[in-house]
């Protein structure tokens, strides 16, 4: 399909234009990266705590209430439908902020504080990284930290959560002064023992303490009213009584901790700029086999640097946080970026053959007319998915969606002014390498050269 008639754009005679262009924005964005990025809790460590509240919250006041703590950086994201009122807070790292007004709240040095009691429900874990499911958390947990952070983490990462979880129960005006659990905090555990005094005894305490907490779990993730419990499996009317005498319903509960440390942080964000040097250099050499020419693999990598570094600067001055996510966006982006230019070095090497005589320029520029069709159409219909995504994919994916959205437009237009040009531009530096090589015969030796040969050829016929 082509969306436009037959070109004969001259592109490339405009290449040294639009390197002035591209070297300003490059210069912009490398200025925006080099004065500090936003970086999420996966590169500088911190804590991220997901909460989901029975009303919707006042972000604005919460926001504000967390930033009195004192922690550092407090950030709020809202998550999922807007009718679930969901939202993750991420608290970035005690180590690179300091700790001094929580230590001075708390009014003792920090100290380990004991794991929550063991579950029967699962538990995800990630190098680096401790989760704990919604079941799972206690009304005052201490957060499993991972072995390969060191122990005193232990105590920075219970400080940041007690601190946190005070603000929501004061934000929520939840109320902790009576003796009953919080059913909707509470783990299995906790309401296995609660129920081991009530009417059931000890015998179906532990089967339906794991039903209460694996149904809240799958539904909503929180009991709005005693009235759910009737659904649970294997609840009786003298249970629900029971409980409804001996708990409480919080407006709010926590369904995941994570917590990764600085050294983890250090070493994701190593291995993210490990991984997009592989895959640079893994297509350099695909690049180079393909076309058995080092000129268009050294202009599809620099183009694909090209649109990185502005990808990103463009990123970080609209505000982004730069986390694992974004990772993956750029690597899609360098993905989608080669797969333009090498259809265009696919046709440059078929009109070499098919227009032989004709100068590089020629048929550089005839190829790209060729192929601008198929170009705009991928360009254009990969650009209505992303923006869709922008629009209606929700706070979670916006910076995936906006790199990408910013992304196809930039690989776009190195595909056609960066690449090409550079590929040009190393063959023009290959042909001056070779004519400076040939060392220039003098005249005068040429002329006695001459001379010498006649007088050989002479002699020889006598």
């Amino acid at each position: 399909m082509e969306i436009l008639r037959p070109t004969h754009i001259d592109f490339l005679g405009k290449r040294y234009i639009f390197f002035a262009l591209s070297g300003i924005i490059l210069a912009i964005s490398l200025w925006a990266l080099g004065n500090g990025i936003n970086k999420g809790i996966d590169f500088a460590g911190g804590t991220e705590i997901q909460v989901k509240f029975a009303e919707a919250p006042a972000l604005d006041i919460l926001r504000g209430q967390l930033n009195d703590l004192g922690l550092g950086d407090v950030s709020l994201q809202s998550i999922g439908a807007v009718e679930e009122h969901e939202l993750v807070i991420r608290v970035g790292s005690q180590q690179q902020t300091g700790v001094a007004a929580a230590q001075e709240r708390d009014g003792t040095d920090a100290q380990p504080v004991p794991s929550p009691p063991a579950t029967d429900e699962p538990q995800e874990q990630s190098a680096g990284q401790t989760e704990t499911p919604a079941a799972a958390v206690a009304p005052n947990p201490a957060p499993v930290v991972s072995p390969a952070e060191p122990a005193a983490k232990e105590g920075e990462q219970t400080r940041v959560y007690h601190a946190v979880l005070e603000v929501l129960r004061t934000f929520s005006g939840a109320d902790t002064s009576g003796a009953g659990i919080d059913l909707n905090m509470a783990n299995s555990h906790e309401i296995s023992l609660l129920l081991a005094a009530g009417p059931g005894g000890e015998s179906q305490a532990g089967s339906l303490a794991t039903a209460i907490a694996a149904y809240r779990r799958d539904h909503a993730g929180l009991f709005l009213s005693f009235s759910d419990l009737d659904q649970v499996e294997g609840m009786t009317p003298q249970v629900r009584t029971y409980l409804e005498a001996n708990t409480l319903l919080g407006p709010f509960t926590v369904r995941r901790v994570e917590f990764v440390g600085p050294q983890i942080g250090g070493e994701l964000a190593w291995k993210a700029q490990l991984g997009m040097g592989l895959a640079l250099a893994g297509m350099l050499l695909y690049i180079t086999i393909r076309f058995r020419n080092l000129g268009f693999a050294l202009g599809g990598i620099v183009a694909l640097i090209h649109d990185g570094i502005i990808a990103a600067g463009m990123y970080d001055l609209w505000g982004g946080q730069f986390d694992l996510i974004l990772v993956a966006a750029i690597l899609t982006l360098l993905g989608y970026s080669i797969n333009d230019t090498i259809v265009i070095f696919d046709r440059v090497r078929e009109n070499m053959r098919l227009m032989r005589g004709s100068d590089t320029l020629s048929i550089f520029n005839t190829s790209i007319n060729q192929t601008l069709s198929r170009t705009l159409l991928t360009s254009m219909t990969t650009l209505l998915v992303v923006v869709s995504l922008f629009l209606f994919g929700g706070e979670t994916i916006h910076g995936f969606a906006f790199l990408l959205m910013f992304g196809i437009v930039v690989g776009t237009y190195s595909t056609i002014f960066i690449a090409s040009p550079v590929v040009i531009l190393y063959g023009q530096w290959r042909e001056s390498r070779k004519v400076s090589t040939r060392q220039p015969v003098p005249v005068a030796a040429a002329i006695g050269e001459k001379k010498s040969r006649n007088k050989r050829r002479s002699a020889g016929r006598r």
